[in-house]
């Protein structure tokens, strides 16, 4: 009995995760608001009927792919920034990352800032639960740089809950407004602001930090710290 129930837990995992793949698709294809359960059947090759043994609504198609993603991106981010010891380069990276996650995942990033979204009261719940772990990914980095002198700021939560909505303008204007931005520039001036703005200049840490900021861009920020020398 036991063997039959792993075999079973198994099959529906499998399930679960050929459901997400299509749904995935069909969502990027087609949109939130478009998003039908025969489309994703169909593209999983099944009938309707054997879908919706597991699901109630087509509202459970769009949470199982929200929260996937989110699970995904949380241990994507944890595991690229783990890599990384100095907080100004973990911060760096964090941003990074967080850009080509989102690249990815248009249509997911889109479907948590509709307000007309269809997910339940618990289905959100769980999502923003998950936001907010992904979130606290971020707020370590910068608790972690300011304990070491590196970072400067006063409200750590509220900060590390800003940075990603700031990056997640670029998928926005670029894929639903129709602002062309190219990544690498938008990603190299925003993260040199973020950078800047976060770092520790005072007397005690100012030469170390503009320093540390100059050897992550090269030349970029050499005429600045001159300034800031002769002042």
């Amino acid at each position: 009995m036991k063997h039959y129930s792993n075999r079973f837990l198994k099959f529906r995992e499998k399930r679960r995760l050929e459901l997400i793949r299509a749904a995935s698709k069909v969502l990027n294809k087609n949109g939130i608001h478009r998003l039908k359960v025969k489309d994703v059947a169909d593209q999983m090759g099944i009938g309707r009927g054997t879908l919706y043994e597991y699901i109630k609504t087509k509202h459970d198609i769009l949470f199982m792919v929200m929260e996937d993603a989110l699970m995904r991106s949380i241990q994507e981010l944890k595991e690229q920034t783990r890599q990384v010891s100095d907080p100004l380069l973990r911060l760096k990276k964090a941003l990074h990352v967080h850009l080509n996650l989102i690249r990815q995942n248009p249509k997911i990033l889109w479907a948590l800032y509709q307000e007309s979204t269809p997910l339940s009261k618990t289905q959100f719940k769980k999502i923003f639960h998950f936001l907010d772990e992904y979130n606290g990914i971020f707020k370590e980095i910068l608790d972690e740089g300011k304990r070491d002198g590196t970072f400067d700021f006063e409200d750590s939560y509220l900060l590390a809950h800003s940075l990603p909505t700031m990056l997640n303008t670029w998928v926005i204007k670029q894929n639903f407004l129709d602002y062309q931005f190219v990544l690498e520039d938008y990603e190299r001036k925003l993260t040199g602001v973020i950078l800047k703005g976060v770092l520790n200049l005072d007397d005690g840490n100012r030469e170390r930090n503009l320093e540390r900021l100059q050897s992550v861009f090269g030349k970029v920020h050499t005429k600045k710290k001159a300034v800031v020398q002769h002042s």
